[in-house]
C-alpha cells in the first residue's frame, strides 16, 4: 500500500498524473530510499498488421525501488517493516525527474548513512518544467516528517563532508546550479 498525505491513497486519485516521487522508510532501522515511479509504460503491440502504441498499467502497485539493498532488506524483514510514501504527484516525466533530484540533493541522500541510495542521475532542461506548479512543494516538509530519528541506525554516521554545509547554505540553488551546468 501507498500512503499519500497520511492516507492510502484511492487509485482515482492518481488519473490526472503519470508518476510521482517517494519515500521508502525502513521502520526497523530508520533508513530511507527516495525515488520517482511512473503509473503507465508505452508499449506497442501489433493489432491487425498495424503498430499501435498503448499505455499499459506499471508495477506500481507491487513496486519496491531499484535499490540492491533495499530489495534485499524487504525479502528478508517482510514488506511489513516499510512504509511506502508518496511526496509529490507528477504530471510529466520532466517534473518527476526535476523533484526527484531535488529532495535528493536537499535531504543528502548521498552523504548519510540514514539512506539508501546510491545515485543521482538526471537530465532536465527548463522547457520540461514549463508547466510545473512551484507553489505546490511540500514534499521537502513531508519528507523531513518522514524521518525516525529515534530509530537505531545499522550503520554508523557518516562524517560530515565539509560539501554538506556548503549544500545546506544554498539549499535548492545548488540543484540549479547542477541543471545549468550540464
Amino acid at each position: 500500500m501507498w500512503l499519500y498525505d497520511g492516507s492510502i491513497i484511492e487509485e482515482s486519485r492518481l488519473e490526472d498524473y503519470i508518476g510521482f516521487v517517494y519515500v521508502i522508510t525502513n521502520e526497523t532501522n530508520g533508513r530511507r530510499y527516495l525515488g520517482k515511479k511512473l503509473l503507465k509504460f508505452k508499449r506497442t503491440k501489433k493489432i491487425k498488421g498495424k503498430k499501435k502504441k498503448l499505455l499499459v498499467d506499471s508495477d506500481w502497485r507491487d513496486y519496491w525501488g531499484s535499490n540492491k539493498v533495499l530489495i534485499e532488506e524487504v525479502k528478508a524483514l517482510g514488506p511489513e517493516k516499510f512504509k511506502r510514501e508518496i511526496l509529490r504527484l507528477c504530471k510529466a516525466r520532466g517534473e518527476m525527474n526535476y523533484f526527484e533530484a531535488k529532495y535528493q540533493f536537499v535531504m543528502g541522500v548521498l552523504e548519510s548513512d540514514d539512506w539508501v541510495n546510491e545515485w543521482i542521475m538526471v537530465k532536465v532542461h527548463r522547457a520540461h518544467l514549463k508547466k510545473v506548479d512551484f507553489s505546490s512543494d511540500d514534499g521537502i516538509i513531508k519528507l523531513r516528517m518522514t524521518g525516525d530519528r529515534d530509530a537505531p541506525s545499522s550503520k554508523k554516521q557518516a562524517a560530515p563532508r565539509k560539501a554538506k554545509s556548503w549544500i545546506n547554505a544554498f539549499g535548492s540553488n545548488l540543484f540549479n546550479f547542477v541543471v545549468w551546468f550540464n
